[in-house]
């Protein structure tokens, strides 16, 4: 069976004359639903927006995408305010609350996902249901992933509360890189760092990266890539210190460190300051 619309359920409909009223705060404006038709929704309003002094009115279009170029209500719309609320945008922003980005990745990633599925993930128990989420102090996404490479000190505390799973459910949805499950911290914390600064490095070339460090895996998709580079620069930016010894220890994992030949041809398009003349450069901007 499906769901009543919406506003059925969480406005109550009050007669109001031409049209049923709804009460939002201390207004009371009319509402009138596309059924189908535009003219028909148009001829519905037309008594109420002609008078000299037209009362509230809310017209509810729900699953209508909005015609910018020849609405047939382009006239109500210019004398008003519209309102198109991205579902997933507000369902990212109250999920928050209690999930973590990773968590929330997989709850709105389906394309079908509606209201009422959103509702059901909030009313899922009582306690709070990110472990992570409250760990690092509110901290999401990439900025908590940031705090976690910069240092170990929770490693103890997310061991206690189980919290690896969803650490590593994290990093999989939000960078794109899918460590096994019985990877430890501090081998997920290695090949993690490894992961970003890598391909923060190999982002930055102008020409094909060494084929030594193709073992590293690419980002599947622009947004992991984004994301990679913004774990990248809070870490330079917030952990500098811890931020030198993980590229330090990069470098010499991927065998960076050393005096190597390298064709003229293979420079990083930013800057590097490289602490190393012989090395290949890990950026450190």
């Amino acid at each position: 069976m499906n769901s009543p619309p919406f506003f059925d359920r969480e406005l109550e409909l009050l007669d109001g004359g031409p049209l049923p009223r709804v009460t939002i705060g201390t207004s009371s404006p009319f509402l009138a639903r596309y059924e189908g038709s535009f003219f028909g929704l148009r001829g519905a309003v037309e008594s109420i927006v002609a008078a000299d002094q037209p009362e509230p009115l809310i017209l509810y279009l729900p699953g209508i995408a909005k015609d910018r170029q020849g609405s047939v209500l382009m006239e109500l719309e210019r004398a008003g305010t519209c309102y198109e609320p991205q579902l997933k945008r507000l369902g990212l922003n109250v999920l928050r609350q209690r999930f973590t980005d990773g968590q929330i990745d997989e709850m709105l990633r389906p394309s079908a996902v509606t209201y009422d599925d959103i509702v059901a993930f909030l009313g899922q128990g009582g306690q709070v249901a990110s472990v992570l989420h409250t760990l690092f102090g509110g901290a999401q996404g990439e900025v908590l992933l940031t705090e976690w490479l910069a240092s170990d000190a929770k490693d103890g505390a997310l061991l206690e509360k189980d919290a690896l799973p969803e650490l590593l459910k994290l990093i999989k949805v939000r960078l794109g890189l899918d460590l096994t499950a019985d990877s430890s911290l501090s081998k997920a914390r290695e090949r993690t760092c490894r992961y970003v600064l890598v391909n923060e490095f190999r982002a930055d070339l102008s020409c094909a990266p060494p084929k030594f460090i193709g073992m590293v895996p690419d980002p599947p998709g622009q947004e992991h890539a984004e994301r990679i580079r913004d774990i990248a620069e809070g870490l330079r930016r917030r952990f500098p210190d811890a931020y030198i010894g993980l590229a330090d220890s990069v470098e010499q994992d991927q065998g960076l460190a050393g005096p190597v030949s390298r064709p003229q041809t293979w420079v990083p398009s930013t800057p590097s300051v490289s602490r190393r003349s012989g090395s290949l450069p890990m950026p450190r901007r």
